[in-house]
């Protein structure tokens, strides 16, 4: 099952198939650390200064676009 797997594993049998999507810096750790995409959303109490820092592969203001929002998930 995937809860055996590592996660270099995991990433490696998912790839680009997951996003992590989150609003702080963790989140975007998580997603790099599983090799997997990282969108951040600054809608939480993280800057979104700090969130750009971590070097996401997209930063979102917020989730009122849902075109944007599909383009940063989707890549």
């Amino acid at each position: 099952t995937l809860l055996n797997l590592s996660s270099a594993a995991l990433a490696t049998r998912l790839g680009k198939r997951v996003v992590i999507v989150g609003d702080s810096i963790h989140d975007v750790r998580c997603g790099r650390s599983l090799g997997v995409r990282a969108v951040a959303v600054a809608t939480g109490i993280t800057s979104a200064g700090t969130l750009a820092a971590e070097e996401p592969d997209a930063l979102l203001p917020d989730c009122a676009d849902l075109e944007q929002g599909l383009r940063a998930v989707l890549g």
